[in-house]
């Protein structure tokens, strides 16, 4: 999570995608399946609504119903 909160704070300050995923391979971070980050990866990742604690369910969004896990970023 935390490394995750960084990459949100790096993207939002101009860090590229690939930058991102560049530093993360450089620091033996992993994807869960234990492959090397790409671009295309950080993307999906940093769009992903369940990082902010918003439930989808087969592509649509229930903002109205509390996630059952802990969001790893604001929206405040």
């Amino acid at each position: 999570a935390k490394a995750i909160r960084q990459a949100y704070k790096s993207y939002l300050a101009g860090k590229s995608y690939q930058a991102i995923a560049d530093g993360w391979n450089a620091h033996g971070i992993t994807t869960p399946s234990g492959a090397r980050w790409r671009a295309i990866d950080i993307v999906k990742l940093l769009r992903n609504p369940r990082m902010a604690g918003i439930v989808v369910y087969k592509g649509t969004v229930y903002p109205e119903t509390k996630a059952q896990w802990k969001p790893i970023i604001s929206m405040r």
